[in-house]
C-alpha cells in the first residue's frame, strides 16, 4: 500500500484451507476457504499497525509498525500458534525478543524453505523522497 506501508496481508495456511488476513486495530481474521467464512477473529493488544503477516511450520509470525506508528521503537514481532492440532491453537502468542529497536517498527517479513526467517527494518521513517537517506543494516 503506498500509504499504509504494508507488506503481506493475507496469508494462506494449513494446505490452503485457512486464510490469515491483516486487519486495523489490531485484528487478524480466520477465514476458512470451504465455507468462505470467517470462522475467528484474533485480537493483538496494540495501538501500532499490523505491517506484515509471514506463515512458517505451525506459527504465524505477526510484524508491527508503518509509515503512521509511533516512533518510540517499541514496536513487536510476534508469533501465534496456528497448529490445529495444538491445545493452544490460535490462543497461544508469543513476543520474538532480541532484535535491534527499529524507529518505524518492522515493515516486511519473509520465510524460505530452510525455516529462517527475514524481517525488514528501516532505520529511519521511509518517505517517497530519496534525499538525504542513510542506508540500514
Amino acid at each position: 500500500a503506498l500509504f499504509g506501508s504494508k507488506g503481506d496481508q493475507i496469508l494462506l495456511a494449513q494446505n490452503d484451507q485457512l486464510a490469515f488476513v491483516a486487519g486495523r486495530n489490531g485484528k487478524i481474521y480466520v477465514l476458512d476457504l470451504a465455507s468462505r467464512s470467517i470462522v475467528y477473529t484474533y485480537q493483538l493488544e496494540t495501538t501500532d499497525n499490523i505491517t506484515s503477516l509471514a506463515v512458517a511450520d505451525d506459527w504465524l509470525y505477526i510484524a508491527e509498525g508503518g509509515r503512521f506508528s509511533s516512533r518510540d521503537g517499541n514496536h513487536r514481532l510476534m508469533r501465534l500458534n496456528i497448529d490445529p492440532r495444538h491445545p493452544g491453537f490460535l490462543n497461544q502468542i508469543q513476543q520474538l525478543y532480541g532484535l535491534p529497536k527499529a524507529i518505524t517498527g518492522y515493515y516486511d517479513l519473509a520465510v524460505n524453505d530452510g525455516g529462517y526467517l527475514g524481517i525488514t527494518a528501516p532505520t529511519q521513517p521511509v518517505t517517497l523522497g530519496l534525499k538525504n537517506k542513510k542506508k540500514g543494516n
